[in-house]
């Protein structure tokens, strides 16, 4: 699923600052950052999806690079059910390619599976509004079909960034009510979010003046840059990302220090050693340090140390890091 489309988004996604590398600039850290787009407003989506996204810093790797993360995400998202809502989108660059590896806003209808969970957490942020506040009136009224009035609209405003606020710092398990019109509204808050995710609204529930009003409070919730949306998303990603890396084939960068390192007394002896660490070691990564290494007959046979070699530029080192884990990926250099 590669495109080089210059979606305009991706630009902005991937414009990173360059992390500092290591001692040396032949092993570089790439870390993965969160980027998000709003969407634009278009006539044809009533609530359109933003787009959330993972981006290597820094931002520019090389195509080889570029090309490994490609097909392990890929293969990865093959393997997932929701495969589907995620892709790998790619610009080049004079100095190289921008990754990125982002949720697809169609087809919508996957992300009916999440109307549940954020239903029950704007049900939890709804009972943190005082019972006898003006804005718990007016919410109730605009879940229940009511049209806000221009007077109420900056109330039920500041009540959107109350509850979103209060779902950031983990608060809305504080209730301030136990109101029963909550439970009364309960099914149509869960039609409000099914709607909100799959841009598909029960037009006998919601309709006119109150449709666009509810679209407008709820995305503070529901498409905020830090709200329901992406923080879920990015959470998947993020799932995503680390079993494509962490699922075998390349060196553990903590754990197998030593096959970095340590000096062999052959690069036969390394390659033993590395496939120890990692029994399913993939045959990229012995290639690319074999013809970068140890592309003759002599050096073959003589003492090997996988950090010398990648002192001399020969090989490329990657340190690639999400989450907890961290992979060794390398690529060959500039022949010494």
């Amino acid at each position: 699923m590669m495109t080089s489309r210059p979606y305009a988004w991706l630009c902005a996604a991937c414009a990173l600052a360059l992390l500092a590398p290591r001692a040396r600039a032949d092993y570089k850290q790439l870390s993965f950052e969160t980027r998000f787009a709003t969407a634009p407003n278009t006539p044809a989506e009533l609530a359109p999806l933003p787009t959330v996204g993972l981006a290597p810093s820094p931002a520019v790797i090389s195509a080889e690079l570029a090309e490994q993360l490609r097909e392990r995400v890929e293969q990865q998202l093959r393997e997932q059910p929701d495969g589907a809502q995620f892709q790998v989108l790619t610009r080049t660059d004079p100095s190289g390619v921008r990754w990125v590896l982002a949720t697809l806003s169609q087809p919508r209808a996957g992300y009916a599976a999440l109307a549940d969970s954020f239903t029950a957490q704007l049900f939890d942020c709804l009972h943190t509004l005082s019972e006898t506040s003006p804005e718990f009136g007016e919410y109730v009224g605009l879940l229940a079909g009511s049209a806000l009035t221009d007077a109420s609209r900056p109330t039920v405003a500041s009540a959107s960034a109350s509850m979103l606020r209060a779902w950031r710092e983990s608060k809305c398990t504080v209730r301030r009510n136990a109101s029963a019109l909550l439970e009364r509204q309960r099914a149509r808050i869960g039609a409000a979010l099914y709607g909100m995710l799959t841009g598909e609204f029960d037009a006998l529930l919601f309709r006119g003046q109150n449709l666009l009003d509810l679209i407008a409070q709820l995305s503070v919730l529901v498409f905020d840059r830090q709200g329901f949306f992406r923080v879920e998303r990015e959470a998947r990603l993020t799932a995503v990302l680390k079993a494509a890396l962490g699922s075998g084939g390349y060196l553990d960068a903590k754990r197998d220090a030593h096959v970095l390192d340590d000096e062999f007394e052959s690069f036969w002896s390394w390659t033993l050693s590395a496939s120890q660490a990692q029994p399913d070691l993939g045959p990229r990564v012995l290639d690319t340090v074999a013809n970068s290494c140890a592309a003759s007959i002599q050096r073959l046979s003589q003492p090997f140390r996988l950090r010398g070699c990648a002192d001399t530029r020969a090989l490329l080192l990657y340190e690639l890091r999400i989450a907890d884990v961290s992979v060794l990926v390398p690529e060959k250099g500039v022949a010494p």
